[in-house]
């Protein structure tokens, strides 16, 4: 062929291909073939936290005494976890000396597990499994650990289009109809997908996470509220007991149960939930999220609520304990104090049996990577060195 001839044919598939690039892929043309439930391969950059470098120091190699262990005959000793922070080999190391449970700090809440763009796409509700999500599964089940799931229906942190028309951010609000057949596949996605890949990891599971107003004077004007009415938490718990595998234990979970305001309690309208649910075989416990200060409330407020719950011949697990205090020796001597009660106190009663805790789990595992971590609140400071508050949690 001439070279005339050669060079008009590279010239015609030179411009075929540059016709092609930059063109919309339409909806029509996106995938739609994906399976309900999903998980991602590794990003090429995985996150990184923005804030909190590694800790320098290794003090805890010198650490002979164990939380967990030092619990073992009482209840399970957690810490929650961000995917990120698993890379940093001395946050990982002080996890696996002091704890055995433990809980995702976000990458399961339903905004880490709900696929917008896949639900769109396939018309139907789908859950996507992230990098992140899937590392410290991965993680704790090479390390023998177990977990908590949190959390399954919430208010918060779970996306505005999930319920409304098409998935989109601006549709209206789906009916009650429909929000149930959303609710139901999601529940059932998670718990197959858990149940699937990593059988028998999880022991326990928050089905519904802060349903209650803080005032105690009823529920909290959500999307769930305003498409289902009060039955919402009842229809949580009935699909959760459905497809959650045998042996998981079902909470609800909330936070500030000690306080009073008015005589009305959100304790008062949580015994009245759990003594219904428990009534169906629905609930297996209580979750009392426990972000505290050493001046309030009282260690005997607090103790007085956890047997209130435990009354009710449900688990209690203590889900999210913080406690802050001001950063000098007075402050650390009043958190380890504070702690130090309370514990006594606890044990104490899970032992005589007038309280049933089945699970304490910290919320976090160094003062730096807290969500409260300018007011120094947990048992490692910013260097993962042991304050006394983990020493008197161990007296």
């Amino acid at each position: 062929m001439k070279k005339t001839t050669w060079s008009l044919l590279l010239l015609c598939m030179l411009g075929l291909l540059l016709a092609g690039c930059g063109k919309e892929t339409t909806e029509a043309e996106k995938p739609t073939a994906t399976p309900a439930v999903t998980s991602e391969a590794e990003p090429t950059n995985t996150p990184e936290p923005t804030s909190t470098p590694e800790p320098t120091p290794t003090p805890t190699a010198g650490l002979t005494e164990s939380l967990y262990q030092h619990y073992a005959d009482d209840f399970r000793f957690g810490t929650c976890v961000a995917g990120a922070y698993l890379k940093y080999s001395k946050v990982s190391e002080l996890v696996l000396q002091q704890f055995n449970s433990i809980t995702c700090e976000n990458e399961m809440k339903p905004d880490a597990l709900l696929d917008q763009y896949q639900s769109r796409a396939q018309g139907k509700v789908v859950v996507t499994f992230s990098y992140n999500t899937t590392r410290i599964l991965d993680w704790a089940k090479q390390n023998n650990l177990k977990m908590r799931g949190h959390v399954l229906v919430w208010h918060s942190q779970t996306p505005e289009w999930f319920f409304r028309e098409g998935f989109r951010n601006d549709g209206a609000l789906v009916s009650r109809e429909e929000m149930l057949i959303r609710m139901e596949c999601y529940i059932q996605q998670v718990f197959a997908y858990c149940d699937s890949k990593y059988p028998g990891l999880f022991y326990a599971w928050d089905v519904v996470n802060e349903a209650f107003t803080d005032d105690g004077d009823g529920l909290r004007n959500s999307n769930w509220y305003k498409i289902f009415g009060e039955d919402f938490i009842t229809e949580a718990f009935r699909l959760a007991r459905k497809y959650a595998p045998s042996g998981v234990k079902l909470f609800y979970n909330d936070f500030n149960t000690y306080i009073n305001y008015s005589n009305k309690t959100k304790t008062d309208r949580i015994c009245n939930l759990v003594t219904k649910l428990k009534a169906e075989g629905l609930i297996d416990g209580v979750g009392m999220q426990s972000h505290l200060d050493v001046s309030f409330p009282s260690a005997d407020a607090f103790v007085n609520t956890v047997n209130r719950f435990s009354a009710l011949g449900v688990e209690v697990q203590i889900t999210e304990l913080d406690v802050t205090t001001k950063p000098n020796a007075a402050g650390w001597e009043k958190q380890a104090k504070y702690l130090e009660s309370i514990f006594k106190q606890i044990v104490k009663n899970d032992r005589n049996k007038t309280a049933n805790i089945t699970s304490v789990t910290v919320w976090g595992v160094s003062d730096k990577l807290s969500w409260r971590g300018s007011q120094h609140p947990l048992l490692f400071d910013d260097n993962l060195n042991p304050k006394p508050a983990y020493y008197s949690v161990l007296q």
